[in-house]
């Protein structure tokens, strides 16, 4: 039976788990912390009511508008009238200005007692509720509530945050069938992840203080869709387009290539579209005009692509584009086009370089039960593939500091916009399949070891495609001196870039980072404390700013230096630097990096490697989670060697 809880505790994800929250308070009012959700196995899937017949002027409205419903419910461990509800703003509404709301529908996984719905609007700190409807009982399936014309209101032209969602009775019986779990009656909530639009989930109910909580308040408990809609009335123009998103599909392209590109469309008015007209402007100059077919109905929306070839005397480096819709059906538009003549910018170039190294920036913390399934998959990834540069990132998950933890960790998390324990960004790469419908660079790396050798290929498969998309343009080398004495460390990272790599890189800054390797000490772990947990790759210091230190190019090359004074308690064997430059933190669908690479701190100012002891021999061993192991075992084994360093060794 696969069940979704809702906790402050832990995130299993359908093919494992991916955990704690690291997303902000809906609000700064007492009682908002930080919640996700819990899942396992599940009695089958939601049965799907149909949807009921809307009037001929009557639409849904909302985060998506389908029919769908979650595959399985989600709820909360905390007992009482509740209330579930989601924000819709002009973006969601924005179609609709001047029709009146005049009904909503819920989807429920499982039936519920005390069900009502309930629109209001936010403040900082509260909300005031504009309507309130109860209904006594709720049904699983669709629930469609139609609004007395009393209680109807008209959708503002401003930007009125409406707090969306239902009442009901949460229910936290246990399952003596499945211990720690909960009844099936106690997971009605539907929260879909794969939908366009993606926005806070807020509960309102009593979480004691002995579980984190402030009693009774709103809380914050993730980030999805929850399946509620608005019914509006009102009446549709003949023809009525609004442009949404645009863009290029990638952000370089060879200069013998086309230039591919998308527009999101969505109709609002009554007749079907079957084609636009669309103008090209480049570097606004007009360039060519194409027709894009189409079957786009009334209220619907689509993504429309297209390409055009650059001229061939395209010079490299920093364009842009733009497109204006200049007809419908053929015919030139009679009804409005709502966000016009887009422009986007891209980059051309004519050589790249290879990449060295695949950054992947892990968000971790010792007080995330299930962080250990984050450490198991870049454990096997580092292992699999040889040009693997892994940082962990420890940040704070509870109230207690993660002894790994410093400012700049909070920083990078914060760039990366992660929204859980334990998760990775790849190479800082935008991957919506992973991003699941979230604007966010850190994706979930919470799956269960049997899920290892489908994950890691899987995940690389991603890594690889996003990388083909993001051309490298500068090759790294790090130099370094090391004095034995003072434990000073002098770090020179000089790069050597292709033909306008100034240009191509102007918005790119140098990240320098220090890990250590074969730290032990305590994670929590599926509920209970592991002492001697290994933890690898950690991040020590940030040599730049953790948004990137400016390039100071000359021509298409730089060097740049970096001090570092390493601490006595670190041990100097087991530090590597990695340097990486990339764009400076921002919009997050371009900040991938553009090259990266790690080399071991040497110890020596002769540039000399330090020499292990070659007399060392084995001492304890260790599994790659953590756990000391009597003899070794089939498989990768962490030995700790009697000289105090660490080695990875493979038993077959």
């Amino acid at each position: 039976m696969k069940k979704v809880l809702l906790l402050a505790a832990a995130c299993l994800l359908t093919l494992g788990v991916s955990a704690q929250s690291l997303v902000k308070p809906w609000s700064d009012a007492a009682g908002a912390i930080k919640s996700s959700r819990v899942s396992a196995k599940a009695n089958g899937a939601v049965n799907k009511a149909p949807s009921k017949a809307l009037e001929a002027n009557q639409y849904y409205c909302g985060l998506y508008t389908s029919d769908e419903i979650a595959e399985y419910g989600s709820g909360m461990a905390y007992a009482g009238i509740s209330r579930t509800a989601t924000i819709f703003g002009s973006d969601v509404y924005g179609s609709y200005v001047g029709f009146k709301v005049v009904g909503m529908r819920v989807a429920l996984c499982a039936d519920v007692t005390d069900f009502g719905v309930f629109v209001a609007t936010s403040s900082t700190s509260s909300i005031d509720d504009k309507l309130v409807k109860t209904i006594g009982k709720g049904s699983q399936g669709w629930n469609t509530v139609m609004f007395e014309e009393s209680e109807q209101f008209e959708i503002p032209s401003d930007d009125t945050e409406f707090i969306t969602g239902y009442i009901y009775m949460q229910n936290n019986t246990p399952d003596p069938n499945y211990p720690g779990y909960m009844t099936d009656d106690c997971y009605s909530m539907s929260i879909l992840s794969n939908q366009e639009k993606s926005n806070v989930i807020l509960w309102y109910g009593n979480i004691p203080a002995t579980q984190g909580g402030s009693g009774l308040g709103w809380y914050q408990i993730g980030t999805g869709t929850l399946s509620v809609q608005w019914i509006v009335e009102g009446e549709l123009p003949g023809q009525k387009l609004i442009i949404g998103s645009f863009g290029p599909q990638k952000n370089f392209f060879a200069k013998d290539e086309e230039v591919t590109w998308a527009m999101d469309v969505t109709n609002m008015g009554s007749n079907t579209v079957s084609s636009v007209d669309v103008d090209i402007q480049l570097d606004g100059s007009p360039l060519t005009s194409t027709t894009i077919p189409t079957t786009l109905a009334s209220t619907g929306k689509k993504t429309l692509t297209s390409s055009f070839a650059l001229p061939s005397d395209i010079t490299v480096g920093s364009h842009t584009f733009q497109v204006k819709v200049t007809g419908v059906d053929g015919a030139t538009p009679t009804g409005e086009i709502v966000g016009n003549e887009k422009t986007a910018a891209f980059k051309v170039y004519v050589e790249s370089v290879a990449r060295q190294k695949q950054l992947i920036e892990h968000i971790t913390s010792w007080t995330c039960t299930y962080c250990y399934l984050g450490y198991n998959v870049l454990r096997k990834m580092e292992t699999d593939y040889d040009d693997i540069a892994w940082v962990a990132v420890h940040g704070n998950q509870s109230s207690q500091t993660d002894p790994y933890y410093f400012a700049a960790c909070n920083q990078i998390i914060s760039n990366l916009n992660s929204g859980s324990f334990p998760s990775a960004a790849f190479n800082r790469s935008f991957i919506s399949e992973l991003a699941d419908g979230d604007a966010t660079l850190a994706y979930g790396l919470g799956y269960n070891a049997s899920y290892l050798n489908q994950v890691v290929p899987y995940l690389r498969g991603f890594i690889d495609a996003a990388s083909a998309n993001n051309p490298s343009f500068v090759t790294l080398d790090i130099a370094q001196e090391f004095d034995v004495d003072s434990r000073v460390l002098n770090i020179t990272v000089n790069g050597t870039g292709v033909e306008q790599a100034a240009q191509l890189l102007s918005d790119c800054g140098m990240n320098i980072y220090i890990t250590e390797e074969g730290l032990t000490g305590r994670q929590y772990s599926s509920g209970s404390w592991q002492n001697d947990f290994e933890h690898n790759n950690t991040l020590r210091a940030v040599l730049t700013s953790p948004n990137g230190d400016d390039i100071s190019w000359s021509g298409d090359n730089f060097s740049f230096t970096a001090s570092y004074t390493i601490p006595d308690s670190y041990v100097v064997e087991n530090l590597s630097i990695t340097a990486f430059v990339a764009p400076h933190p921002g919009d997050i669908y371009n900040m991938t990096v553009n090259n990266c690479e790690r080399v071991a701190v040497e110890t020596a100012a002769t540039g000399i490697s330090l020499v292990r002891d070659e007399q060392a021999v084995p001492a304890e061993y260790y599994t790659i989670d953590g756990r000391q192991l009597s003899a070794p075992q089939p498989g990768l084994n962490v030995v700790r060697m009697s000289d105090g360093t660490s080695r990875k060794v493979v038993i077959r």
